[in-house]
């Protein structure tokens, strides 16, 4: 049972059938987000909290809030501001889930839960989005989304109903108002002339084709021990006995990643939109742009140092397991290592994209084809916009790596992608490019 229905696009199929209640609550508090877009989300939520610490307070219509709860669903994010804004642990209270890694993330901070003592700031991931209470007389709630972080950006109908119903206490006056901090995915992608409608009947035409792979290889033993050594389909997945079914959940996260980041933060205007549609009323949508970034709080080992030292561990003495800590930050070390030795990637010079389409070609249960679609499935986002120059380069270097010599061309593409030619304008200049849907071979 849950409060926040699924849309029936993302519903699971294995409750199909079962019959679903709506509730129907009589006078019911509006929910009122006020959206504030900006170009760098993280500087955004920094400048504020920067603006609680000197005033002891926040404004807004009139009335003070003097604690935040801030929503964001990456703990390597919330370092970074807990690190930019150099908050102690006596201001800040920090609900995530409580393990080896994200306590390395927030080293020197404490990893707290929903109960304890309320702070100045309270950050909070998606571990505490829903079944969690919060109580709070004047706290507000900001929702954090950055788009180049597809885990912070979080669906209107589902994840900010439920955020907005944490605080507890009604005589808060902030309790129904919800900041909304994000910025877009538009700059970043050129707009695909695909709806979410066509992008569904996309997936519709893989999920026939894997069925007819599945009833084929179910179907008799020897075809089983065929499709055994040919399929390399993610939506197909085998159950304890050998057979074949279609992964229903993994279609259905396909579609709500393509809805979240293609349709609602494609842009501020489509955000606002979503909010009108699913019964929540905004404000005016403002923009601020910001000129200065957060640097990453604990700042990465680079691959060449790691991998040095993960060859000494390994080749020496390793107390305290530190070539697992290594793995950790660096986990390509380990197949570097493993699988190519010293001599090759010293010779491939620490390049992690190098050591990848190595590591790629030395798999020797995929074919040429497979190689190339793997390398390439690295090498382009998608959706994405490719203009022919950088998919004849991303071509070559794919070719090479594998050993094919052959001419790249633009519309080789096509073998391994959904796509479709078109021209665009770029800076004003009619130009050719691919646009870029999903993999046709999954690996």
């Amino acid at each position: 049972m849950s409060a926040t229905p699924i849309s029936p696009d993302f519903k699971p199929s294995v409750l199909d059938g079962i019959e679903q209640i709506d509730a129907v609550w009589e006078n019911t508090d509006t929910l009122v987000v006020k959206l504030e877009q900006t170009n760098n989300p993280y500087v955004k939520a920094a400048n504020i909290i920067n603006s609680y610490k000197r005033d002891g307070f926040i404004t807004i219509e009139g009335k003070k809030s003097y604690e935040a709860f801030f929503f964001i669903n990456s703990v390597r994010d919330i370092a970074a501001i807990l690190k930019h804004c150099n908050l102690s642990n006596d201001e800040v209270k920090i609900v995530c889930a409580d393990n080896e890694p994200n306590r390395a993330k927030l080293s020197g901070y404490i990893i707290s839960n929903s109960r304890a003592a309320n702070k100045k700031f309270t950050f909070i991931t998606s571990k505490s989005f829903e079944g969690a209470d919060y109580f709070s007389d004047t706290g507000l709630c900001f929702v954090v989304s950055n788009s180049r972080n597809k885990n912070t950006l979080l669906d209107i109908s589902t994840d900010i109903y439920q955020i907005a119903g944490r605080i507890r206490t009604e005589t808060n006056p902030f309790r129904n108002i919800l900041v909304h901090i994000f910025n877009t995915s538009g700059k970043r992608k050129l707009n695909l002339d695909i709806t979410y409608d066509e992008y569904k009947l996309m997936i519709q035409k893989k999920i026939k084709g894997a069925n007819i792979i599945i009833n084929a290889a179910n179907a008799d033993e020897d075809a089983k021990n065929m499709v055994e050594q040919m399929i390399r389909n993610e939506y197909i997945m085998k159950d304890e006995k050998g057979n074949y079914s279609l992964n229903d959940m993994l279609i259905k996260l396909d579609l709500f990643n393509y809805k979240i980041e293609q349709q609602i933060y494609k842009t501020g205007v489509q955000l606002q939109k979503n909010y009108n549609t699913n019964g929540i009323l905004t404000t005016k949508k403002d923009y601020e742009k910001l000129e200065n970034t957060i640097d990453k709080a604990s700042k990465k080992l680079s691959f060449k140092d790691a991998y040095l030292k993960y060859s000494e561990f390994r080749k020496g003495f390793d107390f305290g397991n530190q070539a697992a800590e290594i793995a950790k930050i660096q986990p390509l070390v380990v197949d570097a290592y493993s699988k190519l030795g010293d001599d090759m990637v010293r010779k491939l010079r620490y390049i992690k994209k190098d050591i990848e389409k190595a590591l790629i070609n030395s798999d020797d249960s995929k074919s040429q084809f497979e190689k190339v679609g793997a390398i390439l499935m690295k090498s382009i986002s998608y959706p994405s916009v490719e203009t022919c120059p950088t998919l004849i380069h991303l071509l070559g270097e794919a070719y090479h790596a594998v050993g094919i010599k052959k001419e790249a061309k633009a519309a080789d593409i096509n073998k391994w992608f959904e796509c479709k030619k078109t021209s665009v304008r770029i800076e004003g200049v009619p130009t050719t490019v691919y646009k870029i849907y999903t993999p046709k071979l999954m690996i």
